[in-house]
């Protein structure tokens, strides 16, 4: 397609330098955020250039429109410029999770000691539509359909390859700075890697490592009282799990009393994406697995056969900068990740605030940039291990009696020792670096083993919700003394470091 246009003697070329301004390539959840911090905080001139239509704009918008959650990272991100209440309004805090097994029982695993403990539903579309309205109101340029397929890392221009009204089209823009937000599939990535490859710059990586497990969206509908009343199907105040081993299917609450449901397959095998290939198969395999599920989904199979497979994946990626620190990569751009922590999102608006505070203290400079990627890379990558492990627990573990022991346990050691925050809590509610958590949450893994074996062990398939187990309080506070509170005075942290609230603006 590149050769078509520059061996056209018929194409447009068009070429703009944005002089000292900063380019955002990708108007997503990430870019749009940098953007609004560049220019509130840094005073920058910002232009983002977003591959698809405006959104806001656009009918039958066909982005990702998979729900997400918003925790405490990615809501301190958005108070620092004042968007943490505006943003809290199009959500559905979400408390913790209901577990439905495949006979119809319930069991109901709280995200912390109290309901200052919650999550936030919202929609992926209507969290982007806000951010891309804050960043225009700030004076941040915006340029839909205009998408990066190629970039000169050496020059920082920007090429896109079009057709418009029948002719080869070639657009290219210039600017100071490029930052890549522009996703998995980043083409920013794509140049900063193949630069240090040529450079032969050390430990440089570019992979997705593939789970072999994918998701179709599907939607349950709100339920429509006789005077046109919206109630929710479900109980709104939890995610809803319905774990079946390799496989399962969760629901997340929607503002107007529907859910968005999402089920993960593997790709291949017996009970797979590929084994479900006709109308038949798929409502056997519904009613089978998810027989209180299917009457609330009138539309399941039609969804599961329009709707498109998403691909999950992690990705490992290496450098974050180019050589001259003239590009600069973040959120999905630089370490894709799949969803079951909730923390992709999360992870990218990280990313902007770690990005600002490094140009704060150094400047719009490549020790800050270079500064940047030095930090996040490590906590990344925990991110990115600690999801896919939550595959087994969201999928296996969270149905498991012994998993859910664990979790009670932890329930009643959270609300009786001030020390003790799980690993869960940790990255969904404090501002504890990722590779952090997942150290404290090893120690703490021993401390959950040693008192459920002073319990006695679980029923296989309880018929109704179990009592809170009796924990050896005693014990409990002799494993916290002996393992937690080393580990929490080696890595430097007290409890007060445990909870981040939204502050007030």
């Amino acid at each position: 397609y590149q050769r078509r246009v520059h061996g056209d003697p018929m194409a447009a070329l068009h070429h703009t330098s944005l002089g000292q301004g900063v380019a955002v390539v990708g108007g997503g959840l990430v870019g749009s955020l940098l953007a609004i911090f560049l220019k509130k905080r840094h005073n920058l001139d910002v232009t983002i250039f977003e591959r698809g239509a405006d959104m806001r704009r656009a009918a039958g918008y066909a982005g990702r429109s998979i729900n997400l959650v918003l925790t405490s990272r990615g809501l301190d991100a958005l108070a620092q410029v004042g968007l943490a209440q505006t943003i809290l309004n199009i959500t559905v805090p979400v408390y913790g999770r209901i577990i439905h097994s495949q006979t119809g029982t319930t069991s109901v695993q709280p995200y912390g000691p109290d309901d200052t403990y919650c999550n936030y539903s919202v929609s992926r579309g209507e969290l982007n539509k806000a951010l891309l309205n804050a960043a225009e109101e700030c004076g941040v340029q915006t340029v839909f359909d205009w998408g990066c397929d190629h970039l000169d890392t050496a020059t920082q221009t920007m090429y896109n390859y079009s057709f418009i009204g029948g002719r080869a089209v070639q657009r290219s823009v210039q600017a100071k700075l490029v930052f890549g937000t522009d996703g998995a599939g980043s083409r920013c990535r794509q140049a900063v890697f193949g630069e240090a490859v040529r450079h032969q710059v050390p430990n440089a990586d570019d992979r997705c490592l593939p789970l072999g497990v994918s998701y179709k969206e599907l939607f349950m509908p709100a339920v429509v009282g006789a005077a046109g009343a919206r109630d929710y199907p479900l109980d709104a105040r939890y995610l809803h799990i319905w774990p079946r081993g390799e496989h399962f299917m969760m629901a997340l609450p929607n503002k107007e009393g529907s859910f968005t449901m999402t089920l993960y397959l593997p790709d291949q095998g017996p009970v797979s994406f590929a084994a479900f290939n006709t109308p038949a198969k798929v409502l056997d395999y519904f009613t089978t697995y998810y027989p209180d599920a299917v009457p609330l989904m009138p539309t399941f199979s039609e969804d599961f056969q329009k709707n498109p497979t998403g691909f999950l994946g992690t990705l490992r990626a290496w450098p974050w900068t180019s050589l001259d620190c003239s590009t600069v990569l973040l959120g999905d751009a630089s370490h894709a990740i799949t969803p079951f922590f909730g923390q992709g999102c999360n992870a990218g608006f990280e990313d902007v605030v770690a990005l600002d505070r490094f140009i704060a203290r150094d400047g719009l400079s490549s020790t800050a940039l270079q500064a940047y990627a030095r930090a996040r890379k490590e906590h990344c990558d925990a991110i990115g291990d600690m999801a896919v492990e939550n595959f087994s627990e969201m999928g296996a573990k969270s149905g498991d009696p012994v998993f859910q022991l664990h979790k009670q346990i932890e329930v009643v050691l959270a609300r009786q020792f001030p020390l003790y925050c799980s690993r869960y809590a940790l990255i969904t509610h404090s501002l504890v670096p990722y590779a952090v958590c997942r150290e404290i949450g090893t120690v703490q893994q021993t401390i959950l083993e040693k008192l459920a074996s002073m319990l006695p062990a679980p029923a296989a398939a309880p018929a109704a919700p179990t009592p809170e187990p009796a924990v050896d309080l005693a014990a409990a506070a002799q494993l916290i003394d002996e393992h937690l509170v080393p580990a929490l005075q080696r890595l430097g942290l007290s409890s007060e470091d445990f909870f981040w609230r939204v502050p007030a603006q």
